[in-house]
């Protein structure tokens, strides 16, 4: 069970470091006007709405608690900014993106000054998110990410806080100026590292504008593009170079189209690809980690269980007993387990094609688990049953939670994202309905969980 605990902290762990990038400031997140930007991350984030609900008694403990981090990090006079210094970015440079989310700058360590701008690696606390590349610098500072490099601006600097070792600087230098192995992917620790470039591309896009007024002057027998890409290169290290390429082609359509090119709004560049939710070891963790089931709800809630199974939307069922798979194990009902491999062993061949998949024999063995979920999620994704086998992974794992884990699967970014899956298919609009107006449910203050559940109920019987 301790590797399970294990795996649990680490999400925990990732959880913290994406509210922490891409929820808002407090004097945001608590300004008096709600505005569009905001109201958009409130319709998804918890966490921020319970934030803003908080009483002003509750508020101004927190406010005390803020000051004195503020105490702690206030500002230091140095002589000069010198290499292995780590130092806040200004608050300017954070910012609302189309999705919602509120990009705030880092803590960076700088590397070696150029000019008037600094190459710097992005620092992160939490040790449990290192990996190859990282180097600790200790508790005050936590890691730099030697993969994780980029040039900003001596003025985009704000508060000084600290020096790492001359050890720890040689340390993180050697790896800023190497090629890394990208995480493994669908890793938590591959989403981690998409948001830190993503975080790190935001911020740097300032110094970045400075090329403008080069390009102008450019030849026009001249590549633009190449050109472009070759400046680019040295702003950042070999891991944030693929996002700076993506800026790249933002402004070179906009050289091709517009002669004042001064006036191109980089900061509409396209960010790294949205993190793909791991939805079926999520599911998993909702059914693993509720309390109070029995086996009379796994059978009540799929409407009978024993029934033979049929062979329309097999990949939709395959989430479904799944889940009841891995309920079952969790109480250790030995017969419904039996009879949910049954299922499972007559649905998967219709969602592969071939052969059946070894099921693990054990919910908490995650090695087997994940190793399962690859192989099924795989074959889905080729016979074009993907999106069902989520949608039924994720609707039954919901049905079977608890009331505290059926709000962690229940959410309106979810929900948003199997309406949009869904209406794609164009094959349940009913289902696209239910999605709507459980969606809607969920916008207001005044529901329960009991109406939460009836609409799930709803969804079962829609799709």
């Amino acid at each position: 069970m301790s590797r399970y605990n294990d795996e649990l902290k680490l999400k925990l762990a990732w959880q913290v470091a994406y509210e922490q990038r891409t929820c808002p400031p407090a004097d945001v997140l608590f300004a008096e006007h709600i505005d569009e930007h905001l109201q958009q991350h409130l319709s998804f984030c918890e966490s921020c709405r319970e934030n803003r609900e908080m009483d002003q008694e509750e508020k101004a403990a927190w406010q005390k608690v803020f000051d004195k981090m503020e105490q702690a990090t206030a500002r230091v006079e140095v002589e000069s900014r010198q290499a292995g210094q780590v130092w806040t970015l200004k608050k300017a440079l954070g910012g609302w993106q189309e999705d919602g989310r509120y990009l705030s700058p880092p803590t960076v360590l700088l590397l070696k000054q150029n000019g008037a701008s600094w190459k710097v690696a992005q620092l992160y606390a939490d040790k449990r998110l290192m990996g190859e590349g990282d180097v600790w610098l200790g508790d005050s500072f936590g890691f730099a990410q030697g993969w994780n490099c980029y040039a900003l601006k001596d003025d985009q600097l704000d508060v000084y806080i600290g020096a790492a070792t001359s050890e720890q600087l040689r340390q993180v230098m050697a790896p800023a100026s190497a090629s890394h192995e990208p995480a493994a992917e669908g890793t938590i620790l591959s989403f981690f590292r998409a948001l830190e470039i993503e975080t790190g591309a935001f911020v740097a896009v300032p110094a970045v504008k400075d090329v403008f007024s080069a390009v102008a002057t450019l030849p026009p027998a001249e590549s633009i593009l190449q050109k472009l890409a070759d400046w680019f290169r040295p702003l950042f290290s070999p891991a944030q170079f693929a996002t700076a390429v993506a800026i790249v082609a933002v402004i070179g359509i906009a050289v091709f189209n517009t002669v004042k090119v001064s006036e191109v709004n980089i900061a509409q560049a396209p960010a790294v690809a949205p993190l793909q939710p791991q939805i079926l070891l999520a599911s998993v963790d909702i059914v693993m980690l509720s309390n109070r089931m029995s086996m009379d709800d796994v059978f009540e809630v799929t409407r009978g269980g024993y029934h033979p199974v049929e062979t329309e939307k097999p990949a939709y069922k395959t989430g479904i007993t799944l889940m009841n798979y891995i309920a079952a194990d969790k109480i250790a009902d030995a017969a419904a387990k039996d009879e949910a491999m049954r299922q499972l062993n007559q649905l998967i061949p219709m969602v592969t094609g071939g052969p059946s998949i070894k099921l693990p024999e054990r919910a908490g063995n995650k090695d087997q688990l994940e190793t399962f979920i690859r192989e099924i999620e795989k074959a889905a994704s080729t016979s074009g049953q993907l999106g069902d086998l989520r949608f039924g992974s994720w609707l039954q794992s919901a049905r079977l939670a608890d009331d505290k884990q059926l709000l962690q699967a229940v959410t309106p970014a979810v929900i948003a994202y199997f309406k949009g899956e869904l209406a794609n298919q164009n094959t349940a609009p009913a289902a696209v309905l239910v999605l709507a107006n459980l969606q809607a449910l969920l916008a207001k203050k005044d529901y329960s969980v009991s109406d939460i559940r009836n609409y799930l109920d709803d969804l079962y019987d829609a799709y």
